[in-house]
């Protein structure tokens, strides 16, 4: 029994029950990493709603070495509902993303990058509608048990595959994914009949209805009988009253099917409309006292004046600070930024405060000690500056999903095996069908435009360059512009045509007027989120080494350890290792020799074998550096088995190492009870060099 418990001790989350009852179990992926976390939000050069529709697991690789070329130890992955769930009656996924997911997650766990999820993500552009759409889905969410049991089924999914992958580090929904102040927009009419589905007027029922007509000053005979206040009303500020209340029940019922959960908490303060002149959210940055991570986000407007002024770096350095104080104060929770947005464009908010652009290198170097001393890291949005797009399957990886083709085919490059194009004959024509809705520019605004641009090439053998014309159409398929452009040359090249009309819904079609023509990348965008430390096409901005330089001193590159036990025996180190610690008949990896030699070296490895196992019989043999060892006996229990050392072995560099055991049993050999029908021989409690001084 002491053995059993040196056991529990070391590799934490109960692991006897595993042990006892056979059944794999990883709650590695909900314990937070000691290691500061710099991270930034993966799309792969895509904007975040359309990322998941031009998914595409070459990029994985190319992508995943760059993050870590740039300091990055961690990936924010954007998750959205209506995307991963298309429908909620009856309920319906999108399995391909699922898929896609996984693979990110395994792709990530091989290049040492641990993944946060943010899932409930209001935005996706893809092929297939949703229904009904996210802002039906947050009205109803707290109160139709069908829209609540379909979010619990997509929470539930993606909680089972956060716990297959050791790299996973926690999950966090935010305000901005239920943002039910937009509601204060619409007209009258709607705003009570919405009021009535969010019971709205149950939440009320705390005030006497003379306490509510003082606050619209307007009569009322019946809790029944108030709206959802307008923008201008004072009565806003009992709307956001009851919008914190209904971010934390979702945050609390949430966590009761994803452990471990954060919620990224709105740090402004509203206009109140009243003597108060702003209305906080500080009530929820504890998260109930049911959360061990707030997650927050920083821009210069925040505690700013925002009416187009410049501030400089030691300013917007003490309103950080400030920021990251007042958290403090109202929560003793960790804290993570999630957006650290030093730059931010957002259309509509122009006149937000900015940092001087020659202030930005001094603003990050004096960022770092605050978020290293305050927080547990932070997040970029992106990497790269992203053109927000609006086209699903741009690249056309997912063969034709989305676009509409005459005269046209799906083919694979020439110059690469696993990318493709589309090929247009003569008058030939490509077009897709777009519905903004949330996630594209603000309605009836005459400044927006698009533009379309699109890799083009002329088949080869093509006796004339090419043209083509771009048409934008609105929602009843009438043309509102079309531009024609001749290529001037038989040579790829990139087209682009700006300044055309944005609509909320549409059509873009491009046709080919000239011989066969290879189509390929093709995006439509009203903007350039410009948060990256890169242009979009990758040429580093001056502040770029400063964040490098934040990056590694936050979170410094971790020198491999000597040793591993407990919770630091992850899949993602070790070849032959199950997510619950089981090992097959091989076992693989690297470690760090010791520097110097103190006393005799030599190698451990710490095995369990359930005592229950009573016709088991197994040795194991270690090779390192490709020197095969001495082969030990493995009995029923717990065992450190000691390997002496080749004098060949040179200190103060990693060495590989193999385990390979002489047999693997089925666990239901011993115990008919369980499903488990993996080949195991041993669990792995630790593994390493250790010196007998």
């Amino acid at each position: 029994m002491a053995k059993e418990k040196q056991i529990r001790k070391s590799m934490h989350c109960f692991i006897v029950l595993c042990l006892l009852f056979l059944v794999p179990i990883n709650c590695f992926g909900a314990v937070f990493s000691h290691e500061k976390i710099a991270a930034v939000h993966y799309t792969s050069g895509h904007w975040a709603p359309s990322f998941w529709s031009n998914f595409d697991t070459d990029n994985l690789t190319r992508d995943f070495t760059r993050l870590k070329d740039n300091k990055i130890n961690t990936i924010v992955v954007i998750i959205p509902w209506s995307g991963f769930q298309y429908s909620i009656a009856p309920v319906m996924f999108k399995e391909e993303y699922f898929q896609h997911l996984e693979t990110l997650m395994h792709m990530a766990g091989e290049h040492g990058l641990n993944v946060i999820f943010r899932f409930g993500y209001a935005h996706e552009i893809g092929e297939v509608p949703s229904t009904p759409d996210h802002m039906e889905r947050i009205i109803s969410i707290n109160t139709d048990g069908n829209t609540w049991d379909a979010w619990g089924s997509y929470v539930e999914k993606l909680y089972k595959i956060s716990q297959e992958h050791d790299n996973f580090l926690f999950g966090f929904i935010t305000w901005e994914d239920f943002f039910l102040l937009d509601l204060m927009r619409i007209p009258l009419s709607l705003r009570l009949k919405i009021a009535g589905r969010l019971k709205f007027d149950e939440f009320l029922k705390k005030y006497s209805i003379e306490e509510i007509s003082r606050y619209y000053n307007q009569e009322f005979t019946d809790h029944a009988q108030v709206p959802i206040p307008s923008r201008d009303s004072k009565a806003v500020a009992l709307f956001y009253e009851f919008w914190d209340e209904y971010l934390l029940s979702i945050f609390s019922r949430t966590k009761q099917l994803f452990p471990g959960l954060s919620m990224e908490v709105r740090v402004d303060c509203d206009p109140s409309n009243d003597d108060r002149k702003y209305i906080c959210h500080d009530k929820t940055f504890d998260l109930n006292g049911e959360g061990d991570i707030t997650t927050i986000y920083y821009t210069p407007a925040w505690g700013a004046p925002n009416n187009g002024d410049i501030a400089s770096a030691d300013t917007a350095i003490a309103r950080l600070k400030y920021l990251i104080d007042t958290i403090k104060t109202k929560t003793d929770n960790q804290i993570f930024i999630d957006q650290f947005n030093f730059i931010d464009n957002t259309i509509g908010f122009e006149k937000n405060t900015k940092i001087a652009s020659d202030e930005l290198t001094k603003f990050i170097d004096k960022s770092a000690p605050l978020i290293s001393k305050g927080t547990i890291g932070y997040a970029l949005w992106a990497l790269d500056d992203l053109n927000a797009n609006l086209l699903a399957n741009s690249s056309f990886e997912r063969d034709l999903k989305g676009w509409c083709v005459i005269k046209g085919e799906h083919v694979k490059k020439k110059t690469a095996e696993n990318e493709f194009e589309v090929l247009l004959h003569r008058s030939g024509s490509i077009n897709q069908s777009f519905h903004l809705k949330g996630a594209g520019p603000p309605p009836d605004n005459n400044s927006i435009c698009v533009t379309v641009q699109f890799t083009a090439k002329p088949e080869q053998g093509a006796a004339e360059n090419g043209a083509v014309s771009i048409t934008i159409k609105d929602k009843n398929d009438a043309v509102l512009k079309t531009e024609h452009i001749t290529m001037s040359s038989l040579k790829s090249q990139l087209i682009s045509c700006s300044d055309l009309p944005a609509v909320r819904q549409g059509t873009l079609q491009i046709e080919n007027m000239g011989e066969d023509i290879c189509i390929d990348d093709v995006e439509m965008f009203f903007s350039v989120q410009k948060n990256g430390i890169y242009t979009t096409d990758r040429r580093p901005k001056s502040f770029k080494d400063q964040v490098i330089h934040m990056n590694e001193s936050i979170a410094p590159p971790q020198k491999a350890p000597m040793y591993y036990h407990g919770d630091q025996i992850k899949r993602s180190l070790f070849d032959g290792l199950f997510n619950d610690g089981w090992v097959g008949r091989h076992l693989s990896g690297e470690m760090a020799v010791p520097e110097q030699k103190k006393g005799k070296i030599q190698f451990a490895v710490e095995i369990y074998v359930p005592e229950a196992w009573r016709s088991y019989h197994n040795a194991v043999t270690l090779s390192i550096d490709g020197i095969k060892l001495s082969k030990k006996n493995i009995v029923r229990g717990y065992q450190k088995l000691i390997f002496d050392l080749p004098d060949t072995l040179a200190f103060g560099h990693r060495t590989s190492f193999l385990i390979t055991s002489d047999k693997a049993y089925v666990p239901s050999f011993f115990d008919k009870g369980t499903t488990d029908v993996r080949e195991l021989s041993f669990l792995l409690t630790g593994i390493g060099f250790i010196d007998q001084n």
